[in-house]
C-alpha cells in the first residue's frame, strides 16, 4: 500500500475536483465531434476555465508560492502546472489526456500528479516513496527482449533533424517487427511507461521543467533516462534499464 504524503492528498482532491467540470465540458465536447458546430470556443473557454480553478485552489495551499505552466520559465519554488496534456485528443473528444501538477522547491521536484478525469485515474510520485495508480505502487516494466516490447513514440513539436531519426527509428522498428504506437499526449504515455504498459518512450521536448519532472519519476519508478539521444540536445527516451540500452544502440549505430 502506498501512503500518500499530506501534500499529495491534498492534490489529489485538487485535481478530482477539477476533473469533475472538465469531464462535464469532455462529454459535451465528444457530442460537438459529430455536429457541424465549431467546437473550439467551447474547448478554449473550458481551457481557461481549468486553468483559473487550479491556480486559484493552488494559492490557498501555499500562499506565497507562484503557479507556473511547465512550458514556462520556472522559479526556486513554484507549482508547475498543465491543465491539460495533450489539448488536441481533449478538443477531439479523445480520452488520452491528463491534468499535471508537480511541486518545486528549492530547485527541486518533490511532489507529482498526474490525473485522468475520464476514468478517474491518478498517478502519484513523491521524493523517496516511489509512486502509485491510485492505492498500487508503480514500477517501470521488466521486459528484456526488444521484441516483446512495446515503444511509444511521440512527434509533437519535433523540428526537422530530431524528426528524421524519430522516423529512422519507426522505420527500424517496423522492419524488425518490433511493436511500436504513436502518441499525441506526452504526459498520458509518460504514466502508461510508469506502470509498465509501455517499456520506451521517445520524445523531443526543448522545455527544462518536463526534463526535470520526467527525470525526478523515472528515479522514483525505476527507470532509466537518456538525454541528448543521438547527440541531440532535447531528444530523450525514457524506458525499462534494458529496453532503452537496446534502443539507444539500435539507433545511434
Amino acid at each position: 500500500m502506498f501512503h500518500l504524503s499530506p501534500l499529495l492528498n491534498i492534490l489529489y482532491k485538487l485535481t478530482r475536483n477539477a476533473g469533475k467540470n472538465i469531464l462535464r465540458d469532455f462529454s459535451e465536447i465528444e457530442r460537438l465531434q459529430s455536429s457541424i458546430k465549431d467546437s473550439q470556443g467551447y474547448v478554449d473557454k473550458s481551457l481557461r476555465n481549468l486553468n483559473k480553478n487550479i491556480e486559484e485552489n493552488l494559492s490557498k495551499i501555499k500562499k506565497d508560492v507562484q503557479t507556473i505552466n511547465i512550458y514556462e520559465q520556472s522559479l526556486q519554488t513554484c507549482w508547475l502546472v498543465l491543465p491539460v496534456d495533450s489539448e488536441i485528443n481533449f478538443s477531439r473528444g479523445i480520452p488520452e489526456f491528463m491534468i499535471s501538477i508537480a511541486y518545486k522547491e528549492n530547485n527541486k521536484i518533490t511532489d507529482c500528479i498526474f490525473y485522468n478525469p475520464t476514468n478517474d485515474e491518478a498517478f502519484f510520485f513523491g521524493n523517496g516513496v516511489g509512486g502509485s495508480k491510485n492505492d498500487f505502487k508503480l514500477r517501470v516494466s521488466e521486459k528484456k527482449k526488444i521484441n516483446d516490447s512495446l515503444i511509444s513514440i511521440n512527434y509533437n513539436n519535433v523540428p526537422n533533424d530530431e524528426l528524421k531519426i524519430l522516423e529512422r527509428l519507426q522505420n527500424m522498428l517496423k522492419k524488425e517487427e518490433i511493436n511500436s504506437r504513436v502518441n499525441n499526449s506526452l504526459f498520458y504515455e509518460f504514466s502508461l511507461l510508469t506502470e509498465g504498459k509501455i517499456d520506451a518512450l521517445v520524445f523531443y521536448d526543448s522545455n527544462e521543467n518536463t526534463k526535470e519532472i520526467f527525470s525526478f519519476i523515472l528515479k522514483e519508478t525505476g527507470g532509466f533516462f537518456i538525454e541528448r539521444l543521438c547527440d541531440k540536445e532535447n531528444l530523450y527516451l525514457a524506458s525499462n534499464k534494458y529496453i532503452g540500452k537496446l534502443i539507444k544502440e539500435m539507433i545511434e549505430k
